[in-house]
């Protein structure tokens, strides 16, 4: 089935990231109800978060499918299937850690108190868990990042919108002496808007990061092409909505 950024490793992963094709689950760690895909995304809430009646409806309302249906809008209370629940994340990390050795990508979707207060939580049950090692953590929000390098050193994050502007530059000109505080760059290809119109998915861009130990993912790509094209030039890693598809594109490469 269709999973919404499903995480899929490319075979030239670096040693550090390496855990073999479809083998990383991308988890949205939401304090309010955001999906982009309703029922193929995994999204989770912090412990003890109570979502009103209301919010299932919402997701459903928002889900849209390949022939471009909204197949779930107008539907309330006990008429929203069960599968579109946001689990809490102890929830989900409990069946999925029961079913494999998977890696995680859990991206904070919130900002400012609400989201430094989702950073603290996720890092302690992470570490209770003893999953450091096994999860990236993602945020589009400054504040989130810089707030886990401070406070959580030993925690593992991709770089912030504003560290990628500074990446991208300083990849431009070759920067010598480049540092950063994150372990992976996550990038927007083959959609003009998300990126500005700038293309990330260049040589120059994933040479320079891979000579200052990056990783380098790359979201959404569904198109076979792309797919292709990024797995040539060497990219780490894909988040598809089409993992059969990249599976298939991957193995063909072998």
């Amino acid at each position: 089935d269709r999973c919404h950024d499903f995480f899929c490793i490319l075979d030239h992963v670096s040693d550090r990231c390496r855990v073999g094709v479809l083998q990383c689950i991308f988890v949205h760690m939401v304090t309010v109800a955001h999906i982009s895909a309703v029922g193929y995304s995994v999204a989770a809430a912090p412990s003890g978060y109570r979502f009103t009646a209301a919010d299932p409806a919402h997701m459903a309302a928002q889900f849209m499918n390949d022939a471009g249906e909204a197949p779930y809008t107008g539907l309330h209370g006990d008429a929203v299937p069960d599968e579109l629940r946001i689990l809490p994340l102890d929830e989900v990390l409990d069946y999925l850690t029961s079913a494999g050795d998977y890696r995680y990508i859990i991206e904070i979707k919130d900002g400012g108190d609400v989201g430094l207060a989702a950073a603290d939580q996720l890092y302690a049950t992470l570490k209770a868990r003893e999953l450091l090692d096994k999860v990236i953590i993602g945020s589009f929000r400054d504040e989130v990042a810089a707030y886990i390098t401070e406070t959580y050193p030993d925690a593992h994050r991709s770089a912030s919108p504003e560290e990628v502007v500074q990446f991208y530059f300083a990849a431009l000109i070759g920067k010598k002496g480049f540092t950063c505080s994150y372990d992976v760059l996550q990038l927007p290809f083959g959609d003009a808007e998300s990126s500005f119109g700038i293309n990330l998915g260049t040589t120059t861009v994933i040479n320079f990061a891979h000579a200052h130990d990056l990783a380098i993912q790359y979201w959404t790509v569904n198109a076979e092409k792309d797919m292709e094209y990024l797995a040539s030039v060497g990219a780490d890693a894909l988040i598809t909505d089409y993992p059969d598809r990249a599976a298939k594109i991957l193995s063909g490469l072998r």
